[in-house]
């Protein structure tokens, strides 16, 4: 059905710094998270899809998901970042301020549909 709409179609994939960081393995196929956004990206774009993003979440600057970083834009990959929230999901000021939701990169998408997923089984 998605292939049916792929011409209005757009896909964000999102990862978990944290999963980066940690090196986290699919357990059905056994490969990092990090070469699961990689993989999936391939996929997509393989059979016609629009992967026009991938989110970072939780992000925190590293020497390894930097690399990441600048891996997924050599492909051409617009890559943003969602911060971590302290006293989430409770501190609703917080949460609600330029310091919380306020402080994430605005995801820029351009079509109808936006499908978003993310590494795992």
């Amino acid at each position: 059905m998605l292939l049916q709409l792929k011409d209005e179609a757009e896909i964000v994939i999102v990862i978990n710094t944290g999963d980066i960081e940690k090196n986290k393995v699919r357990g059905d196929i056994g490969i990092t998270y990090d070469k699961e956004v990689i993989r999936l990206f391939n996929i997509f774009t393989k059979i016609g899809l629009y992967v026009s993003s991938v989110v970072l979440t939780q992000y925190e600057s590293s020497d390894t998901t930097e690399a990441f970083q600048k891996r997924l834009e050599s492909l051409g990959v617009k890559v943003y970042h969602h911060y971590n929230i302290k006293g989430y999901p409770s501190n609703i000021p917080l949460i609600i301020s330029d310091d919380g939701y306020g402080k994430n990169d605005y995801i820029e998408t351009t079509r109808r549909l936006v499908v978003v997923t993310a590494p795992g089984p």
